[in-house]
């Protein structure tokens, strides 16, 4: 005879521990959840900088218990090999009471709910959030990748919540093959996402906490971060010439339409090297807004018939390209407006100024150039000669003219945006005080000459507020509200624009760090870093009569990308646990020890490390 296997359904006492008070107000309720091995107590030590006033933290605590090596330390598993179903199955269940009990009495309309799994963690929170019955604002996955059984309906799931990838440069068991997996997943089912890097190993870390909450510094992005930053594919690739680099991506918003049109333009000192794919997840914003979105891809120096005068025809067949496009799809053409960021606000200036061009100009393109109703430049280089002269971007301004302005002035008068004043629309130009490849001077002085030529031209600078010796400079925050305004984008009678201003930390506010808010309420976001940006992480809403500025700071400074490190297994006595003390980790069914590692960077830091206060 064989046995038989039962299964027998009891109670069990389970322990989970809070921090913050209940009986006050509260906007915000964490549930956090934690690494293998380890205990709730254990944990919420290590997460403590998510703490403030109007916060809830709930630290539950795996079912399952166990002494550790040396048979003094317990700590706790989410599950095993061993009869796995069963066991996601009650922490399910578990999370779930949990979950009820927490929120009983509390107004959920008034809630952020958000859960952060860390290691182990990661594939608890994640099925939880698709197969549980909480309503999940937010998921956080720290340290581990999603587990591999969720099916495409829990991963549709996910799609509903704001979903961020969080860890170390450094962690063996979060490898950059790891990130590309869970990346190229998330972006083939359409989920938008955000990455959180921390220079550091398989541990929490408090700066990166505090990112999250967005009160603190914005970490500066580099360009992988850029990359990273999750997007839908665009609707529809279309080429607007023969060849390769002639293409432009459409997106559309929802409704019928016809909606209004950016056409958008990225930057990178006009070099070849930095292409159309730093603006991807910038344009579905702006998608996500209700905006249709055109951005255009451009032959640039060091591309084959980049340059004088091909960079400059690219643009201008680019943007009246839209006229074609507008018998196919839902495109308002009285409603174009240009942005774009350092080159490409320099392109999105001049696309507007190029109909006043002679005709024979090498450069204008069609005789009867698309009408453009504003632009936004975000660090645009508005001033070629200046540019030269100072040597913004190297020697790249000469290179794009051909030459330098003494040798060829007549293409400076015809390139260089503020040579071509008036453009008679509006221009919103935006700079961060501490840009030191475009400085706000470029900016300002062309507001200023823009203005005495009779264009509505305004300048808005991103500034530092804390310069303190010794320290960074901590800027100041930025406050997002709704304002009626008489020229609206879509609708010149009255409508909703929304605008940022400078303001004092607000309390209790929802926040909604490097995203367009996606509701009319009051909001905080992060501060920023103000400082030359590789991509903006700034959304702009165009305006017919005139143009008002969305500003989601910008975070990501020239000259300062981190380089990814990858650490083999074994590295600073990284080992993984012996099979025997396996949970379930970062393939989805082996998991390290995580409770008495130690981080490469020195002997005696262990898992979990904090910042100066």
């Amino acid at each position: 005879m064989e046995p038989e296997s039962h299964h027998l359904t009891v109670s069990r006492t389970a322990r989970y521990l809070t921090l913050g008070r209940m009986d006050g107000p509260l906007d915000d309720v964490w549930f956090l959840l934690h690494g293998y091995g380890q205990l709730a107590s254990e944990f919420l030590g290590h997460a403590r900088a998510l703490a403030r006033d109007g916060r809830l933290l709930v630290v539950p605590e795996a079912l399952s218990r166990f002494y550790h090596e040396d048979h003094q330390r317990v700590g706790a598993s989410w599950m095993t090999r061993e009869d796995r179903l069963a066991e996601i199955d009650d922490y399910v269940s578990y999370l779930d009471r949990l979950h009820e009990r927490i929120l009983e009495g509390l107004r959920r309309s008034e809630i952020r709910l958000r859960i952060l799994g860390y290691s182990q963690g990661v594939a608890t929170a994640a099925r939880w959030a698709a197969r549980g019955k909480a309503d999940i604002d937010e998921l956080v996955i720290w340290g581990s990748p999603l587990p591999h059984d969720l099916d495409d309906a829990a991963i549709a799931r996910l799609g509903g919540m704001r979903v961020t990838l969080v860890g170390g440069t450094r962690d063996p068991f979060l490898t950059e093959a790891h990130w590309e997996q869970q990346s190229s997943l998330l972006r083939g089912r359409g989920i938008a996402f955000d990455v959180k890097r921390f220079e550091g190993g398989h541990r929490l870390d408090d700066d990166t906490l505090r990112a999250l909450d967005g009160r603190a510094g914005a970490p500066i992005l580099g360009v992988d971060d850029i990359q990273n930053l999750s997007h839908p594919e665009p609707d529809a690739r279309i080429h607007y010439g023969d060849e390769a680099l002639q293409f432009g991506e459409l997106r559309l918003p929802k409704g019928s339409g016809p909606h209004p049109i950016a056409i958008v333009l990225h930057g990178g000192c006009w070099r070849a090297r930095y292409d159309i794919g730093h603006t991807r997840a910038f344009s579905d914003a702006l998608r996500r807004q209700g905006i249709a979105v055109w951005s255009l891809e451009y032959r640039r120096v060091g591309n084959p018939g980049g340059g004088w005068p091909g960079t400059f025809l690219d643009v201008a067949a680019g943007a009246d390209h839209l006229r074609r496009l507008a018998s196919s799809h839902p495109l308002d053409l009285s409603r174009v407006a240009a942005v774009g960021h350092s080159a490409g606000g320099h392109l999105a200036l001049w696309l507007a100024a190029r109909g006043g061009l002679d005709e024979a100009s090498e450069i204008r393109g069609s005789s009867d150039p698309l009408p453009v109703a504003g632009v936004v430049s975000l660090a645009g280089v508005t001033d070629l000669r200046r540019a030269v002269d100072e040597r913004v971007c190297d020697t790249m301004a000469a290179e794009l003219v051909g030459g330098r302005p003494e040798d060829v002035a007549s293409r400076y008068a015809e390139a260089s945006p503020i040579e071509r004043l008036p453009l008679g629309v509006p221009q919103r130009l935006v700079t961060g005080a501490l840009d030191t490849v475009v400085p706000p001077a470029f900016g300002e002085e062309y507001t200023a000459k823009a203005r005495v030529k009779g264009d509505d031209a305004t300048h808005t600078l991103l500034r530092a507020r804390d310069t303190s010796k010794g320290s960074p400079p901590r800027p100041g925050r930025f406050e997002w509200f709704w304002k009626r305004s008489s020229r609206s984008f879509d609708d010149a009678s009255g409508g909703d624009a929304l605008l940022a201003r400078e303001s004092p930390p607000l309390q209790n506010v929802r926040r909604n760090p490097l995203q367009i808010p996606d509701e009319p309420e009051l909001r905080e976001d992060v501060e920023p870093v103000v400082r030359h940006v590789d991509l903006p992480p700034v959304e702009a809403l165009p305006s017919r009569g005139g143009i008002e500025v969305v500003i989601v700071v910008p975070t990501l400074t020239h000259g300062q990308e981190r380089e990814s490190q990858v650490v083999p297994a074994g590295v600073g006595g990284l080992e993984p646990a012996p099979p025997d003390e396996m949970g379930e980790g970062v393939d989805g069914e082996g998991a390290v020890s995580e409770h008495h590692r130690r981080d490469e960077e020195t002997p005696d830091e262990h898992l979990h490390s904090r910042s100066a206060e």
